[in-house]
């Protein structure tokens, strides 16, 4: 499947996006990630297809769009303080993007596996908000703090989750 559509124009407001595709008018989705558009535009043409073999209905398309927002994806844990779960640098892009199109200071937790090129990463996200903070989570691809030996000078470190949230929450 090929998203050949580019630059689909939507509106923010409130908490949701909207948007038209084809003949599909005032699509809802329950995110403010206008990199989300793009996915949403794959997943109707995706539907479009499988109208060949299951009935779907453009309320169904529309319907299955506006459900729950993917956890962890351009979440607002308060007025500038984001949870995405990027984790290659096309994703980060994306979101760096969004946090441009903000035009408010963010503040960032970041965290990664141990094969994701941080090099590049995290000078764009440095680049992008007002701070961003390091820190790991208990899994075995997990950066720990040894892996991130050549950032602690330019990026504070914690060793846990909370700690850093705590950190960017009251600071």
């Amino acid at each position: 499947l090929t998203f050949t559509k580019q630059n689909i124009e939507f509106e923010r407001k409130e908490n949701l996006i909207t948007f038209n595709y084809d003949d599909l008018r005032e699509i809802k989705l329950n995110t403010l990630a206008g990199y989300q558009v793009k996915n949403a535009c794959i997943a109707i043409e995706a539907s479009y297809l499988l109208r060949k073999f299951f009935h779907i209905s453009n309320q169904n398309i529309l319907d299955g769009l506006f459900c729950k927002p993917l956890d962890f994806r351009f979440e607002f844990l308060n007025k500038n303080l984001i949870l995405d779960g990027a984790h290659n640098v096309e994703a980060i892009e994306n979101l760096i993007s969004e946090i441009k199109e903000l035009k408010k200071p963010v503040r960032i937790i970041f965290s990664s596996f141990k094969d994701k090129n941080i090099n590049v990463i995290l000078p764009n996200l440095a680049n992008s908000s007002e701070e961003v903070v390091i820190t790991t989570f208990p899994h075995i691809r997990a950066r720990k703090k040894d892996n991130y030996l050549l950032y602690l000078d330019d990026f504070k470190f914690f060793d846990d989750f909370e700690a850093a949230y705590n950190y960017l929450i009251f600071n």
